[in-house]
């Protein structure tokens, strides 16, 4: 099985954008997924920001994209996962209590056209962020570079303004740039 998988910090309106964007230009069917409590909401590409909205407050959100109709009569994340092989997905990182936590885009398939559409999504996240962030551990002060992990300009921007950058798990913070 194949997969692509991009790390980047960037504000939830311009992940919002990006995947109403991709639904737009590749056709795709699309879902919102609260991953704890389960929960999946079908919605159409106009309504993307009022559902977003509606759910942020519920836990971590995922958005799921697909050629095909979704097969939503499902009580698990890991039952929908299996139902629905064929997609990719969208982790949108919410600011809470002046933090940015982080997007992750990702898709593990077999199929081709799918992944084709990923690779093409996983190009326009990286015209549009920087790549280069330092980790560093609160407790020890250790730091870490990660060259993969990426970010847009108003996440540099919320960090300049004191908005602290969190990883999508673990306890480091997330600093843009080499330090």
């Amino acid at each position: 099985m194949k997969s692509i998988g991009v790390q980047f910090h960037a504000e939830p309106s311009e992940v919002l954008d990006l995947i109403k964007n991709m639904i737009i230009k590749f056709k795709l069917k699309s879902i919102i997924m609260i991953l704890r409590p389960f929960k999946i909401k079908i919605f159409e590409k106009d309504e993307i920001r009022s559902v977003y909205l509606e759910c942020e407050s519920e836990g971590r959100i995922r958005f799921s994209l697909s050629k095909e109709e979704f097969v939503i009569n499902c009580e698990t994340k890991n039952e929908f996962l299996v139902k629905n092989p064929n997609i990719c997905h969208f982790d949108v990182g919410r600011i809470v209590d002046n933090k940015l936590e982080e997007s992750f885009f990702s898709v593990k398939t077999e199929d081709e056209e799918i992944l084709s559409i990923s690779k093409s999504i996983a190009k326009e996240i990286k015209k549009v962020t920087k790549a280069g962030v330092t980790a560093i551990n609160p407790d020890s002060g250790a730091k870490a570079y990660i060259r993969a992990n990426r970010y847009t300009k108003a996440a540099e921007r919320l960090q300049e303004e004191g908005v602290e950058m969190l990883p999508s798990a673990g306890k480091s913070r997330i600093v843009f740039g080499k330090h």
